[in-house]
């Protein structure tokens, strides 16, 4: 049990690897019988073991490739070396990729960097719009793998992050809402996303997004979320073990 609140600590830093973040998915799965101070954490980390991230997919690909000029002759075999080398969800450098995008559209290797740049940042935009059209989708499970997009592709641009929160407020699906505030986590550093996560508290209704939320609020140590949360506490019909939990580290902000 040391080793999975190790684990946990590391885990709210940003600092585990995805070989740890899988043990302790795995952990939170199995085991279904927790002490009060880890069962707090459960619903959330079973949540992302059953709706795991699907990746920037084929589906993802399509929807950037039908973005690109319809004069492009090579599109079929972009659409082929794309599933081949899965190179949207590998390891290859965006330098890189970004070149043989720019070979495979009838663009040369040898451009000035400006060039490379500015083919960089039309891709990045494109992946943005893609993005933002997947949350506005009628179907949950469409907004669900939008957010995962901006998890995938690490956006910070204002209108994704606007997006976000705007998601997490008022989406109807808790599992839509549960993945946005996750994904705002992972950016946390941004004075905006810390305020909204701290201002969500309060508009949440679902017990087990707040639960995830005041999670992130206790491991940011962030004072400014403890009235909301002791105002849940006192009204929010919660199993007593995980209430306990709760205000034991609430101590610590």
């Amino acid at each position: 049990m040391n080793e999975i609140e190790l684990l946990l600590e590391k885990y709210w830093e940003g600092e585990t690897t995805l070989a740890e973040e899988r043990q302790l998915k795995d952990f939170f799965v199995k085991n279904t019988v927790l002490p009060p101070h880890l069962v707090v954490f459960r619903e959330q980390f079973v949540f992302f073991s059953e709706t795991k991230k699907e990746g920037l997919n084929e589906d993802f690909d399509k929807k950037i490739i039908e973005k690109l000029p319809k004069n492009t002759k090579q599109i079929s075999f972009l659409t082929q070396a794309n599933r081949s080398a899965g190179w949207w969800v590998s390891g290859v450098a965006a330098g890189i990729a970004l070149l043989v995008i720019g070979f495979l559209i009838g663009k040369t290797t040898s451009q000035p960097v400006s060039q490379i740049t500015a083919l960089e940042n039309e891709m990045k935009s494109l992946k943005e719009t893609v993005m933002l059209s997947q949350l506005k989708q009628t179907s949950a499970s469409e907004r669900l793998k939008g957010v995962n997009y901006v998890s995938e592709v690490k956006s910070e641009s204002p209108e994704v992050l606007e997006a976000l929160i705007e998601t997490l407020n008022t989406d109807e699906s808790s599992n839509v809402r549960l993945a946005a505030a996750n994904v705002l986590f992972t950016l946390r550093e941004i004075p905006k996303v810390r305020k909204a996560l701290v201002a969500s508290l309060r508009q949440q209704e679902d017990p087990a997004v707040k639960i995830a939320i005041i999670n992130m609020m206790i491991a940011l140590k962030e004072k400014q979320a403890k009235p909301a949360i002791e105002e849940f506490l006192r009204k929010e019909p919660i199993p007593k073990e995980v209430k306990e939990s709760i205000r034991k580290e609430l101590q610590h902000i």
